[in-house]
């Protein structure tokens, strides 16, 4: 694990992605437990109802809130004011989840954040080069379709598994 190989504190950041009414893959925003970003262009263009929208806020929102108490149990999160922060992810395709973890740690008040993936789509690894202090992304296939391409097994990581790994740091 990462976090342990550079003897560094581990915490979780709990966003989610919007998915299309049409393909829940496809995003359309990702939604945290402080705000959302959504792309108001693909909304707009496609007929996106903002009831729907609305309705997929509310509901992911309390499931991050529900995974927030499970996760870090009465554990509050780590204060990030004045630190380096290293946001990691299995990969980025719009760059749109980690984006938004990139806000909420400088709204944490990190003095640095650095975002980091092994795969990534040229066009998401660039929105990040933008927005984070650095980007860090060993793999930018021109023929980039999803992250879970570039993994033997790109099975989710079960609620269980997360508890167990935050209660080792």
């Amino acid at each position: 694990m990462l976090a342990e190989a550079l003897g560094l504190p581990l915490d979780v950041v709990l966003v989610k992605k919007l998915g299309h009414p049409a393909g829940p893959e496809r995003a359309i925003g990702v939604v945290g437990l402080t705000g959302e970003l959504i792309d108001e262009a693909v909304v707009e263009r496609e007929g996106i109802a903002r009831a729907y929208v609305a309705s997929q806020v509310a509901g992911i929102r309390a499931r991050l809130r529900r995974r927030g108490r499970l996760y870090r149990g009465r554990r509050p999160p780590l204060d990030l004011r004045g630190r380096t922060v290293l946001l990691c992810d299995d990969g980025i395709a719009t760059g749109h989840t980690m984006a938004a973890a990139v806000r909420l740690a400088r709204g944490a008040g990190a003095r640095r954040v650095v975002a980091a993936a092994p795969v990534g789509s040229r066009e998401g690894v660039a929105a990040l080069r933008a927005l984070a202090d650095e980007t860090v992304c060993l793999l930018e296939p021109e023929d980039f379709f999803a992250v879970g391409r570039f993994y033997r097994d790109f099975a989710s990581v079960e609620d269980a598994e997360v508890v167990r790994i935050l209660k080792g740091m």
